[in-house]
């Protein structure tokens, strides 16, 4: 079964890779690699022939062209281009299902703790409203009809009573893929309050979003939060830290690009190499 419903294919570099190939070659190559994807596993050699649709005595012919394409170990055809491929997706699906799991434990984890105060305050209703039940006692009755004296003593008491400091309600990141270390999350929050940017919950949930797309793309929240202290961001944007992955493993090839371009690449950015070398 296919590991995606769709392969990379960089047409130039392989037209430039494949020109001295004959159409039958063409074709034979292109259903092989096809069939290599779709399977995810190396091609026995006894089935090579079949698989590219090409009659016992023309393959011969072929299996020499192609064959510079493949790795031979004897019993079976790799390709090292596709198997990099695989592996590179195979890595991010591993993420991604790690990161929902992570999710979903938190969410459990905080709707358990929901119900157990929700809990917790009901009995402590039902406690308090069992000793405050008036007496039936008439003597209990407050027969003071100066209510004017009253009023004022009231309005003392809550004039000197002491006001309840304001706290802080923690911070919810169970929209986050993961939730971050403590070291680097103190750096950033560190890092934003230098710049005097508060981290709100709106702020939190915006940032969720983000990393849940570069969690897609095998980048981690810690190694998200890094690179927006290395690169002075106060936010974080899924493409501006794509971008600076990119820029440091193919620095050399670095170059502007159209926005049809980036989004291009964006969408492919899951198994994007800087050249495809192997075909």
């Amino acid at each position: 079964m296919a590991a995606l419903p769709y392969m990379q294919l960089y047409v130039a570099d392989y037209l430039a890779d494949t020109m001295h190939l004959t159409t039958e070659e063409h074709g034979a190559y292109l259903l092989l690699i096809f069939n290599y994807w779709q399977t995810g596993k190396p091609i026995p050699k006894k089935r090579l022939s079949r698989i590219a649709r090409i009659p016992n005595d023309r393959w011969t012919v072929v299996e020499d062209s192609l064959s510079e394409f493949f790795n031979d170990n004897g019993t079976e055809w790799t390709h090292k281009r596709i198997e990099a491929d695989l592996q590179m997706v195979n890595e991010a699906q591993e993420q991604r299902a790690a990161a929902g799991k992570a999710s979903a434990e938190a969410r459990k984890r905080a709707k358990s703790s929901k119900i157990k105060r929700e809990s917790n305050d009901r009995s402590a209703t039902v406690k308090d409203s069992l000793q405050r039940e008036p007496s039936e006692n008439p003597t209990n009755k407050d027969t003071d009809t100066d209510t004017d004296t009253d009023n004022k003593k009231n309005k003392q008491k809550k004039s000197t009573a002491p006001k309840k400091s304001a706290r802080a309600s923690p911070l919810d990141f169970t929209n986050w893929p993961a939730e971050p270390s403590k070291q680097v999350w103190d750096d950033f929050k560190s890092f934003r309050e230098s710049k005097r940017a508060k981290i709100t919950q709106t702020v939190i949930n915006q940032f969720g979003k983000e990393l849940a797309e570069l969690s897609r793309f095998g980048v981690g929240v810690d190694e998200s939060l890094a690179i927006c202290q290395l690169r002075g961001w106060q936010g974080i944007k899924c493409e501006w830290v794509l971008n600076h992955v990119q820029s440091g493993t193919s620095g050399a090839q670095k170059q502007f690009k159209t926005a049809a371009e980036k989004r291009a690449d964006r969408n492919a950015e899951i198994f994007d190499y800087d050249r495809a070398t192997n075909f």
